[in-house]
């Protein structure tokens, strides 16, 4: 009897086991496609990168990309709530009319944190219900780095801080950053932007310098996908009670990365050119080449995900007079990749020029392309011809001239010309 009862309750316990796993009370409603499913939808930092490894107590862990997060919500985050506990942060739990999880009790709600980022830190739940009770304390923003010890555990702050994104720090600075523009969503339904902040803070505003948001906000996420980041406030009445808030917004392709610069140029194969007394035309050779640079061979492995590299490129293209060439080369170098037209000519005739020096211009246009963005750069170009006046029968002189030297064209026939040959 005791056997037959110890057999029940095996596969009772595996019946109730594997149906917790599918319980779609858990959160979502399960998911039935696979990370290659969905591959070329995600953002390219994380198309091939199914699985993180991270550092744990207990050792190196491996967590998988959550399909079903990324289809239910849009989330980009690797394993659960309960991974976080893998790394020691304890991951609290609220009650909300329509959370997205369901706690153990059957309760809707949020966690604080939704499982892990790419980077192996923990990821921010923006839906996590704010501390804050309008109306107790005024508060001001305050450095993440300021914040205590253990503040910074409870709160998943990494030691390193912001180190992982030091690469785009001068994008997240920037006064042109689309950071000042994300947005916080109080449960109210009210919303206020990472500058109103601020300004609440009286940390800007007219005739003050901005403040280094990379030093003031924990960045917690930056890519085509979008991106967050999380501000912690201070209370003047209590100096011990702390909040904090999660920011999202979109981010133009163009801010995503880090691009180092492309560069145009436009090669004549002579500054010079002469139409002879009895010549009808001449060619005129020149070709088009372009710079890429990207820094590459000083770049980390981390440091060319937050930087547009070759490994990106979409196309390169060259024009000249508003007019695409075909490539002849492209040579990928240390730091740079260039890409050049071949040998291209221009017949010019005399018909259409006049006596004298003719300057010839010719624009030239280098372009490479990224999924989601394009950069450009142009350049011009001048070469000068000289047109010699055609022979004509003259009258017999009466008397012998003497001999004169023959004046053939300058070098630099128009010193007022700018050359970038």
């Amino acid at each position: 009897m005791r056997k037959v009862l110890l057999v029940f309750l095996f596969w009772f316990i595996l019946i109730c086991s594997s149906w917790a796993m599918d319980d779609p009370s858990v959160y979502g409603d399960g998911v039935s496609v696979t990370f290659n499913d969905i591959r070329n939808t995600l953002p390219h930092l994380y198309r091939n990168t199914p699985v993180i490894y991270v550092n744990t107590k207990s050792g190196t862990k491996s967590y998988s990309f959550n399909v079903e997060m990324y289809i239910d919500k849009g989330f980009l985050v690797y394993g659960d709530p309960a991974s976080c506990v893998d790394l020691g942060y304890s991951n609290s739990f609220k009650q909300t009319p329509h959370g997205y999880f369901c706690s153990g009790g059957g309760i809707r709600g949020e966690y604080r944190y939704l499982g892990l980022s790419i980077n192996g830190t923990v990821y921010t739940n923006i839906a996590f219900p704010e501390d804050t009770v309008p109306g107790e304390h005024v508060y001001r923003i305050v450095k993440y780095s300021s914040l205590p010890d253990y503040l910074k555990e409870r709160y998943g702050i990494p030691k390193e801080g912001n180190a992982y994104f030091e690469g785009i720090r001068h994008l997240v600075d920037s006064p042109d950053s689309p950071a000042w523009n994300f947005v916080h969503t109080y449960y109210d339904g009210r919303t206020v932007t990472v500058y109103q902040k601020f300004k609440e803070s009286m940390l800007v505003g007219e005739g003050q310098e901005l403040p280094s948001l990379f030093e003031y906000a924990r960045i917690t996420g930056w890519g085509s996908g979008g991106g967050s980041l999380v501000l912690y406030y201070q209370s003047l009445n209590d100096g011990s009670v702390y909040r904090y808030a999660t920011f999202t917004g979109s981010i133009n392709p163009s801010w995503e990365k880090v691009f180092h610069g492309i560069e145009c140029e436009v090669d004549f194969a002579n500054s010079l050119y002469k139409i002879e007394k009895d010549e009808d035309s001449v060619v005129v050779g020149y070709r088009v080449r372009g710079t890429f640079r990207d820094n590459y061979t000083g770049l980390s492995e981390l440091m060319k995900k937050f930087t547009y590299t070759r490994e990106d490129v979409v196309f390169y293209r060259l024009y000249s007079d508003g007019v695409s060439r075909s490539l002849y080369n492209v040579v990928k170098e240390g730091d740079k990749v260039v890409f050049s037209t071949s040998d291209m000519f221009l017949t010019f005739r005399r018909q259409d020029l006049h006596v004298g020096y003719n300057i010839v211009e010719i624009v030239g246009e280098a372009k490479v392309g990224f999924e989601g963005c394009v950069f450009s750069s142009s350049h011009s170009s001048y070469a000068v011809i000289y047109v010699e006046p055609e022979t004509t029968p003259s009258p017999t002189p009466d008397k012998t001239p003497e001999p004169t030297q023959n004046v053939l064209p300058s070098e630099t026939p128009f010193p007022y010309v700018k050359r970038r040959w």
